[in-house]
């Protein structure tokens, strides 16, 4: 059906129902040119129709009527569209990647962070168990410094009562000379080397905790380091690339423009030179009737004349439509061409962008596998040194 200019509400009513049946909308551009003031009154009238096809198969076909003077506009229009379609899938490619890094980032902090306080429950745990250890050690030397003190003491009252009742008063002093000496010196070893393992162990344990932090946190600063520095890279090259995209995507339409401003120029005024020669030829041919009209003589002078100037018409025509077509084929071309520009230049885009979101994902995802492993490992054996 034929929907004229007053009816745009009933138009668009009828395009967005077909849009809501999930249909193939194809719209085509059929450009029609003027050659004269009275056919170019008539095709502007008509210069705005819009004709809809629908099938049984969920596609519409949407033909719209443009004359020649407005090719300029539609074609500014279809450029300006494509350049807004390429800028909205550059915003939504940088969106998502810029989403990307932020959460890769956030899972390596908080990767990192669970790695860390992992490692100091460890290390609170194995300082704790030395701390007990050589707290069971203490008291099991000072139970054993009793016993043998208690069991000295009675071997020596006992040794003295005996003495005392034999009456051997030299045996019993040498006996008891002999017992505490043995009694001391025993004490000051079992003392002294009680303090030294305490030492040993106290510096043992300090040590291994002061390395075990300082690792930990050398690695932690090198893994954030390293994540910041693949997000610069990543928004780095996500901006390049944005404004290179844009910087053509503009070139492309500025040079777009010229070329349909000059061919439709060209083709008005071969136009208008050719309205102008059919002008010319009609009057020369109405002359030349008049004359026949006069004389016989001048009849046929006139008849040849009238028959120049129809085969002048008729060439001139031929050469109008000719240049007429040529110039819609220009256009038609040059629009392809931005368009099969624009549409490869977006595939690079998001081709790039996907192939640094995986290199990043796939570096991050190395760097903290591989943090994970050293730390474990380190505190494994940090754990069996002190064992």
């Amino acid at each position: 059906m034929w929907l004229p200019d007053v009816d745009d509400r009933a138009k668009w009513a009828m395009l967005r129902h077909f849009g809501k049946k999930n249909c193939l909308v194809v719209v085509v551009v059929v450009v029609v040119s003027s050659c004269s003031s009275s056919s170019s009154s008539s095709s502007s009238s008509r210069s705005s129709r819009v004709v809809v096809y629908s099938s049984s198969s969920n596609v519409v076909v949407v033909v719209v009527v443009v004359d020649s003077s407005r090719v300029v506009v539609v074609v500014v229009v279809v450029v300006v569209v494509v350049v807004v379609v390429v800028v909205v899938v550059v915003v939504v490619v940088v969106v998502v990647v810029v989403v990307v890094v932020v959460v890769v980032v956030v899972v390596v902090v908080v990767v990192v962070v669970v790695v860390l306080v992992v490692e100091v429950v460890v290390v609170v745990v194995i300082v704790v168990v030395v701390v007990v250890v050589v707290v069971v050690v203490v008291v099991v030397v000072v139970v054993v410094v009793v016993v043998v003190v208690v069991v000295v003491v009675v071997v020596v009252v006992v040794v003295v009562v005996v003495v005392v009742v034999v009456v051997v008063v030299v045996v019993v002093v040498v006996v008891v000379v002999v017992v505490v000496v043995v009694v001391v010196v025993v004490v000051v070893v079992v003392v002294v080397v009680v303090v030294v393992v305490v030492v040993v162990v106290v510096v043992v344990v300090v040590v291994v905790v002061v390395v075990v932090v300082v690792v930990v946190v050398v690695v932690v600063v090198v893994v954030v380091v390293v994540v910041v520095v693949v997000v610069v890279v990543v928004v780095v090259v996500v901006v390049v690339v944005v404004v290179v995209v844009v910087v053509v995507v503009v070139v492309v339409v500025v040079v777009v423009v010229v070329v349909v401003v000059v061919v439709v120029r060209s083709s008005r005024s071969s136009s208008s030179r050719v309205s102008c020669r059919r002008s010319s030829s009609s009057s020369s041919s109405s002359s030349s009737s008049s004359s026949s009209s006069s004389s016989s003589s001048s009849s046929s002078s006139s008849s040849s004349s009238s028959s120049r100037s129809s085969s002048s018409s008729s060439s001139s025509s031929r050469s109008s439509s000719s240049s007429s077509s040529s110039s819609r084929v220009v256009v038609v071309v040059v629009v392809v061409v931005v368009v099969v520009v624009v549409v490869v230049e977006v595939v690079v885009v998001v081709v790039v962008v996907l192939l640094v979101v995986v290199v990043v994902v796939v570096v991050v995802v190395v760097v903290v596998v591989v943090v994970v492993v050293v730390v474990v490992q380190f505190l494994n054996n940090s754990y069996n040194y002190q064992t």
